[in-house]
């Protein structure tokens, strides 16, 4: 990947940083609502008994259900992109401590909607800072030769 995607990729994962918790949320609850949709009504027995013509047949309603969240390919997705939104807070979380006091808060003025505005901040402050971003980022990545813009 070059140098220029994964700057992108970084200042990407800036701007959704405040939007990650609530959308893994969703994501959780989506999956919650597939999973009761595949269990067995509530009242229904844990395993069932019926006799056939050629003998008793057993079933577990239960266990089939487990058997079908286990596999069910949907439920596998939302499990990968929950864990993909946690991998990129988890960057950005290892980039911002990485970041002085003053620093953090003038990324969180350029990348976070609703970020107050430091005071005194300047613009050349503001392209500094999102330069700063980027570097400490790819540094993190453990990609080196920074570019310049």
């Amino acid at each position: 990947m070059a140098s220029s995607d994964l700057e992108e990729e970084i200042r990407d994962d800036f701007f959704v940083y405040a939007f990650v918790e609530e959308h893994i949320r969703d994501l959780q609850k989506e999956g919650e609502r597939i999973k009761a949709m595949l269990m067995p009504r509530s009242g229904s027995s844990l395993a069932m008994v019926t006799r056939d013509r050629g003998g008793a047949v057993t079933s577990d309603p239960t266990g089939e259900a487990a058997a079908r969240i286990a596999c069910h390919p949907l439920l596998k997705k939302i499990d990968l992109q929950i864990e993909y939104w946690r991998r990129r807070k988890r960057f950005v979380d290892q980039v911002l401590e990485q970041l002085s006091e003053r620093e953090r808060q003038v990324a969180a003025y350029c990348y976070f909607h609703g970020a107050e505005r430091p005071e005194r901040v300047t613009r050349e402050e503001l392209r500094c800072v999102r330069r700063l971003v980027v570097e400490v980022g790819l540094r993190v990545l453990g990609v080196s030769g920074c570019q310049d813009d």
